[in-house]
């Protein structure tokens, strides 16, 4: 049995629904599901895209709301169970961990990391999500898979977290993949297109930067790469 899983990945929203239409998957999906699948050993996260983002942002549910936290998890809820069911036809033991009953902020953000740890040991794929969380005097607040990624992997220390997005990697002005990040000032303010509540590629660069760990930034093409256990597109320490 494993102590700890090979990876942590976050598979972006936008890689897994069509962000123009709301609540609508995207083509790329059973492409992502099949390279999952070739390499389950892992902790799995997803973002909101199409079916969280809009409730989220209707309600500015980041900023703190009373309102339109159960609409942003219904919907979350209905692409993971999607994704959960996509995985268990390609034979893999995903199971749902919904952020919103296991997890709380206080004001620092907790996640029930020990339960996710057992089962994975058990046999099964985690598989979480983004997700309205209580928090103290606001409500609910937006959880992002992007500070999962780096909550799971501060606690775990698989050496391997990473992002798998829309892009290469980070990009420079002639939007090429820049190697290695280790400050914000080396960010240089660098935005992607499609920003949306969670912070789009900066937010994954301050998590990863904040929590001290290190995790590598891609695009779809090297998701094999990367669970085959290599660090490719951009590595941020």
């Amino acid at each position: 049995m494993k102590s700890k899983p090979d990876y942590i990945l976050k598979i972006g929203g936008s890689l897994l629904t069509d962000k123009a239409s709301r609540e609508t998957f995207s083509p790329q999906l059973d492409r992502v599901i099949e390279t999952i699948s070739r390499n389950p050993d892992g902790v799995v996260i997803h973002g909101a895209g199409s079916f969280g983002h809009p409730h989220a942002s209707e309600h500015n549910l980041h900023r703190g709301s009373r309102e339109g936290a159960l609409e942003t998890h219904r919907a979350v809820k209905k692409l993971n169970s999607e994704i959960i069911k996509r995985l268990h036809r390609k034979g893999v033991k995903a199971f749902p961990v919904h952020p919103s009953s296991a997890s709380l902020r206080r004001p620092e953000t907790e996640i029930m990391t020990r339960q996710i740890l057992k089962m994975y040991e058990e046999g099964f794929t985690p598989v979480l999500h983004g997700d309205g969380i209580v928090t103290e005097d606001e409500g609910f607040t937006v959880l992002s898979g992007d500070e999962i990624l780096a909550l799971l992997e501060k606690k775990f220390d698989t050496g391997h977290a990473g992002f798998c997005t829309s892009e290469k990697g980070v990009l420079n002005s002639d939007r090429e993949v820049v190697d290695k990040i280790n400050s914000m000032e080396n960010f240089e303010g660098l935005k992607m297109e499609g920003e949306d509540v969670t912070g789009g590629m900066e937010n994954k660069v301050r998590e990863v930067l904040e929590k001290n760990i290190q995790a590598s930034i891609f695009g779809q093409d090297d998701l094999e790469n990367f669970l085959s256990g290599e660090n490719p597109g951009t590595t941020v320490k």
